[in-house]
């Protein structure tokens, strides 16, 4: 069963942004900003079961878990979705992984799309 926590996730989210390069600017004043990137974490842990037979024919990798990111980039001025992205990743908390992942795509949709994140005066 799959556990759904977003709680801690931001961090990770934050310092992908800056390590990727990715132009946008992070507010916690959500007053103060033109878009809202909205997440849903979903980890899924490996039984102890499930590890000991993986284990029994020689295959011990993914017993970690997995995790699964979604995002949605929502447009504030008329609630647009203008982005959505989807990563899987092996290791239950990976969770600098997904953000990596994450920072990396809207970073490439932001740069094909600028006209989408100038002001209009």
């Amino acid at each position: 069963m799959a556990d759904t926590e977003n709680a801690g996730f931001e961090p990770f989210i934050t310092a992908a942004f800056t390590k990727k390069k990715t132009p946008a600017v992070i507010v916690t004043d959500e007053s103060k900003a033109d878009f809202i990137l909205e997440s849903v974490i979903s980890t899924k842990k490996e039984s102890t079961g499930s590890k000991i037979a993986r284990c029994l024919f020689a295959y011990c990798a993914g017993m970690e878990g997995k995790n699964t990111a979604s995002v949605r980039l929502i447009r504030i001025a008329d609630g647009s979705m203008a982005w959505a992205y989807d990563v899987k990743k092996g290791g239950a908390k990976n969770f600098q992984s997904s953000s990596e992942a994450i920072a990396k795509h809207i970073k490439n949709f932001i740069e094909d799309n600028r006209a989408l994140f100038v002001a209009n005066d």
